[in-house]
């Protein structure tokens, strides 16, 4: 019998970043380089693309003993004799064979910590399910557990190992004295660990490819394996992404392995995992938090939350305390759950920022921290919602009530280098910050100020870009730090003003989506030493924008409507124009931004007729102009190379822009029937007029997205019961 090395901390295991297709991972070369000859080695196979059951077959008949087969990726788990590994890799469907590494378990007062107490009056979480992917779950009578599966070694989904248990109590537990974040939440027991905290890759893949195909609407993972580089390219951060893609929000911790930077365990690495840190109470990052960047320079974690000596549910229906950032991420997956029970339009993009924008700074360095400390509150209270503040006297006259604003199109078309003025290189550069520090402290009214703040921040990201075309870089850092600032501050004074003005508003807005779009252009193009200051700037710029929008939402949501919708098709103009220039991958995002900003504004425009807003204007806008989006997203459709990702993911956009299309207008336009010709399965996949009343929202718009692709699973959290902890656990 082989014997097997049971695991309880992190499993280090170093491999190189750079894979070709049809090659063997030099994390495997240097393991089969151990093996005996006859000796067997658990992989699994990354194909070039879905592979049929026959593939499968012909390779079982060759030798491979065929473990499991994934729709999450284009991928298969298998045992495979060492001297068959060489053949396999060199059959044309195989990108690539890795390891199945192994992988581990990575936790009263917590949930009061961040907030989370100020939203459970008004919490609606019954119909939230949180996918636990760890040892197992406990049906502990704090919480409810849903459902019941196995992919471990042990045989059944009981919790041996208290892990699962603790996590699902600090997500959902409804104890008096030790209650979660979520109390109610419903828990998914996906157990991919066996009794002794440790399962394979390919277990966890299954698990998460189950949570997708089973109504998990959070992933929560508290596992995962250190492998070096992490840059989310293994098999977990590869699923990672792709349960992204379907609309799943993924927490994932990010490792016990720090102080030290780059120490973050895979799969935190995956681009779009919400990937957590661990904090103490008294807001510091807890010495064995996890650090980044990521193998490949991405900032790594996403938020910080409790992770050291919180006590939660454990076996036989008692309670325990542990630490890790494994205690953490269960914290993050209950503001999830809050969020999504309150609005459930929200896509993971809009979760992961609103959670990072509203994040409370507790002044580490953003590679430790990430954008800070979760508030639970705060990212709650963004997403809700708003009920419209009321007009206490009925006799005031129509110029102090709030007002449509008719918004133009063409929002992010202006130019940020116009009329800038002198440059910083200028000797009497000085003279102009002087004077608009001057004008600044003569200007009466809050809302006043803070226009001139966002003129400010205009001149700083016009300077910006010019003096990065200069190749000036020695003044990024010190501008883009001078950009936060002024944004700040005008985000300042709108949480404490009283005053309002629905047009000052609604061009504020305007003009920090036009910064957030300015700043993404630059993003590659900042030196290095400004790269930290430029994270900042758009945490501060999107936090600014999101708070000013909420703000016009609260009064007027048509206005608020009208501007994302707006915005949207900006966005998806430059998609177009990407498209059209073969510039694919930067279309995508581009669509992204639509997608979101659409959802957006069908959002607010369904809050506003919720509270008795008249949505007339917003429905006739969005009948009159969604055949023109349709008409680009078929165009840029028909450009897009077949079988890539963005044509997918423009056949998503356009299903979903058809969906929302039909229910403001039950009249088939030219376009529709065009798109029935050349898209017959984007047409015959989008559902038909059902006459639904205009302004209402039905399926959000639906995301496809890339896969990543790597390595490796880890460790995130304290080892129930165990004595002797592995390197980088805490409990």
């Amino acid at each position: 019998m082989k014997s097997k090395i049971i695991v309880t901390g992190i499993v280090f295991l170093f491999f190189v970043n750079f894979v070709f297709s049809g090659e063997i991972h030099p994390g495997l070369q240097k393991h089969i380089e151990k093996l005996g000859d006859n000796e067997s080695v658990k992989v699994i196979f990354i194909f070039n693309g879905k592979q049929p059951k026959e593939v499968l077959d012909v390779m079982k008949s060759e030798g491979a003993k065929i473990k499991r087969s994934f729709s999450i990726i284009d991928a298969a788990s298998a045992d495979l004799p060492k001297g068959l590994i060489k053949k396999f890799s060199e059959k044309g469907h195989v990108k690539r064979v890795q390891l199945d590494h192994v992988t581990n378990v990575s936790l009263d007062v917590s949930s009061y910590k961040i907030g989370a107490n100020k939203v459970w009056p008004n919490a609606t979480v019954s119909n939230i399910d949180v996918a636990v992917i760890d040892t197992g779950v406990y049906h502990h009578s704090a919480y409810t557990v849903v459902s019941d599966i196995d992919f471990s070694t042990d045989g059944n989904p009981q919790d041996y190992y208290g892990h699962g248990t603790h996590v699902s109590g600090i997500i959902a537990s409804n104890d008096a004295t030790y209650k979660g974040v979520a109390p109610g939440t419903r828990i998914m027991n996906v157990k991919v660990l066996n009794q002794y905290g440790w399962g394979y890759e390919s277990d966890v893949v299954a698990g998460i490819e189950y949570s997708v195909n089973n109504g998990a609407e959070v992933i929560s993972m508290s596992l995962g394996c250190y492998v070096y580089p992490c840059d989310g390219t293994d098999a977990m951060s590869l699923a990672v992404d792709s349960a992204v893609a379907k609309g799943k929000v993924v927490v994932v911790a990010a490792g016990n392995s720090g102080p030290d930077g780059s120490t973050i365990l895979s799969p935190g690495c995956a681009r779009d995992a919400l990937t957590v840190g661990a904090t103490d109470d008294n807001d510091a990052v807890v010495w064995f938090s996890s650090r980044g960047p990521t193998g490949d320079g991405r900032i790594k974690p996403d938020i910080v939350a409790p992770g050291y000596y919180i006590t939660s549910t454990y076996l036989g229906n008692g309670f325990t305390t542990f630490s890790g950032t494994s205690m953490a991420t269960p914290h993050v997956s209950g503001v999830v759950a809050l969020m999504l029970g309150t609005n459930n339009t929200l896509t993971p993009a809009d979760v992961k920022r609103v959670i990072q924008s509203t994040a409370i700074n507790i002044g580490y360095d953003i590679n430790s921290q990430g954008a800070g400390r979760v508030d639970a509150y705060n990212a709650w209270f963004t997403v809700i919602p708003k009920l419209p503040e009321p007009i206490l006297n009925e006799s005031l006259n129509e110029t102090n009530r709030t007002k449509r604003i008719k918004i133009p199109p063409g929002l992010l078309k202006k130019n940020m280098t116009k009329n800038i003025g002198l440059l910083p290189d200028s000797s009497a550069y000085g003279f102009k910050r002087f004077f608009e520090n001057i004008r600044m402290f003569t200007t009466l009214g809050q809302l006043k100020k803070c226009e001139r703040y966002l003129n400010h921040a205009d001149l700083r990201l016009g300077e910006l870009k010019v003096m990065i075309e200069k190749e000036g870089d020695e003044y990024a850092d010190s501008l883009l730090r001078d950009y936060k600032s002024d944004i700040a501050a005008c985000d300042d004074i709108l949480q404490d003003t009283k005053e309002y003005d629905e047009k000052g508003l609604v061009n504020a807005a305007l003009k920090t989506a036009k910064h957030l779009d300015v700043l993404e252009e630059v993003k590659d193009k900042v030196p290095e030493n400004a790269k930290r200051a430029l994270e900042n700037a758009l945490q501060a710029s999107r936090k600014g924008h999101d708070n000013i929008v909420a703000k016009i939402e609260a009064r007027e949501p048509g206005n608020s409507a009208e501007l994302n919708l707006r915005l949207a098709e900006d966005y998806l103009n430059s998609a177009a124009e990407l498209t059209e220039q073969g510039k694919i991958f930067d279309a995508e995002k581009k669509l992204k931004e639509y997608e979101r900003l659409l959802k957006k504004a069908i959002s607010s425009a369904d809050a506003g007729k919720k509270f008795g807003k008249d949505m007339k204007n917003f429905n006739d806008l969005l009948a009159e102009n969604s055949p023109k989006h349709l008409e680009v997203l078929l165009t840029s459709y028909e450009k897009a190379e077949d079988k890539t990702l963005v044509k997918e993911r423009i056949g998503n956009v356009m299903k979903n822009t058809l969906v929302e299309k039909r229910k403001v207008s039950d009249k088939e336009s030219a376009i529709e029937r065009q798109i029935e010709k050349s898209a017959p399965d984007v047409a015959s996949s989008s559902p038909g007029r059902s006459g639904t009343a205009p302004g209402q929202s039905g399926t959000a718009p639906g995301q496809s997205g890339g896969q990543g692709g790597g390595q490796g699973g880890g460790s995130s959290g304290g080892s129930p019961g165990n004595s002797g902890s592995a390197p980088g656990q805490n409990k």
